[in-house]
């Protein structure tokens, strides 16, 4: 139940960005992104949409939970570019998903335990 509510939430956020601005007659690229989290008991259920982050901190430190929607996240996934490279990439501001840019969108869901 969790899990479709967190996924359907930004689903409905997507379909009123992109209505508002159908209606405004704004640009295409225009959207935003989104990372949504829940804790419930020792739980944790994220969802995230772009480039925004999701972090864990625990007592051993903090770890990014998020992988992040972008076209240079993307190059560096398949091997075709280092770390390294991905810091400067002139690229590196070009989002792959968002929400609002279209009427649906498929968000990145975690559930994470106590144990994680």
């Amino acid at each position: 139940m969790l899990n479709f509510l967190l996924t359907m939430l930004p689903l409905r956020w997507s379909v009123t960005v992109w209505a508002e601005r159908h209606q405004a007659e704004l640009p295409v690229s225009l959207g935003t992104t989104c990372v949504a989290a829940l804790v419930v008991d020792k739980t944790v259920y994220m969802v995230s949409v772009g480039d925004s982050r999701g972090y864990l901190l625990t007592k051993d430190g903090i770890a990014q939970i998020t992988t992040d929607h972008t076209y240079v996240e993307m190059l560096y996934r398949s091997g075709q570019i280092t770390k390294e490279e991905a810091k400067n990439h002139h690229m590196r501001n070009v989002i792959t998903k968002a929400v609002g840019v279209e009427s649906d969108v498929e968000v990145d869901y975690f559930e994470l335990e106590e144990n994680d």
